[in-house]
């Protein structure tokens, strides 16, 4: 027999699952409101009087938060770090080069160049000889 033709059944009796265990149950998954990101644009954002006493008045904060309320804090001071997070969260900015005048390029095998008309192989004669049929 090969298994399409077997029909099997992994929970006969049908319980267990979350149908029972409810709490086992994922909520949604993902939250944006616990990334890096939407905490460091978050304190950003706030008024300096309302950064300052954050910390004290959240004792219960995670990681998360208190990594980007420290990143924001020293970026006030360090304009290279400020410039690091903000390309890290952000994104680095376009950068745009105009290629005003294209390069000749001058390419060689062995002694001849693309400007020297070819030639047999080290004879430096430019009319090799028929080959004799």
């Amino acid at each position: 027999m090969t298994t399409k033709q077997v029909k099997r059944n992994y929970n006969p009796t049908g319980k267990g699952g979350f149908g029972d265990h409810p709490e086992n149950r994922s909520d949604g998954g993902w939250d944006a409101d616990m990334t890096f990101t939407y905490q460091y644009k978050k304190f950003v954002n706030m008024s300096i009087e309302d950064f300052k006493v954050w910390l004290s008045k959240n004792p219960q904060r995670t990681t998360v938060q208190e990594l980007a309320w420290n990143a924001v804090y020293k970026a006030r001071t360090e304009y290279k770090y400020l410039q690091e997070i903000t390309n890290r969260t952000e994104g680095m900015p376009i950068q745009r080069t105009e290629i005003k005048e294209v390069p000749k390029l001058s390419l060689s095998y062995g002694t001849q160049t693309n400007d020297e008309p070819a030639t047999e192989a080290g004879t430096g004669d430019t009319n090799p000889p028929k080959p004799k049929v």
